[in-house]
């Protein structure tokens, strides 16, 4: 090929390259002063979000080992660093929000027993 054949190439190229710039602009500009509305099928809409808050009641008050048990109190999971409390787990409430921050770090189940002593979960 021939110099003069490769510039006439490149010359091409560019030409093509800024026909479809401005035929673009002059699209995006038309889109953009046109009265209508127009939305993209693709356009994400966030679900709407509920207030949630977070509720922790902790109770502690029992009349047999029955009513006590392990529970996590701080919202995290057992693999996040999990806060584990004996409490009466049937009057306690934990409710979550679900923008709960927590360490990374595991937190197993205490070993031991979550019993009733003296009308309280206390772990033993």
């Amino acid at each position: 090929m021939s110099c003069i054949s490769v510039v006439n190439i490149f010359l091409i190229l560019g030409l093509v390259a800024i026909g479809i710039f401005v035929f673009s602009q002059s699209t995006l500009y038309s889109l953009q002063n046109s009265s209508t509305n127009f939305t993209f099928p693709w356009t994400p809409h966030p679900p709407p979000q509920e207030n949630k808050t977070t509720v922790i009641q902790i109770d502690t008050n029992c009349n047999s080992n029955a009513d006590c048990s392990w529970q996590i109190t701080n919202c995290c999971s057992e693999n996040a660093g999990g806060y584990w409390q004996c409490i009466n787990s049937q009057k306690s409430v934990i409710k979550c929000d679900s923008l709960i921050l927590c360490p990374q770090y595991v937190s197993p189940q205490p070993t031991a027993s979550c019993v009733c002593v003296n009308n309280g979960c206390v772990a033993q």
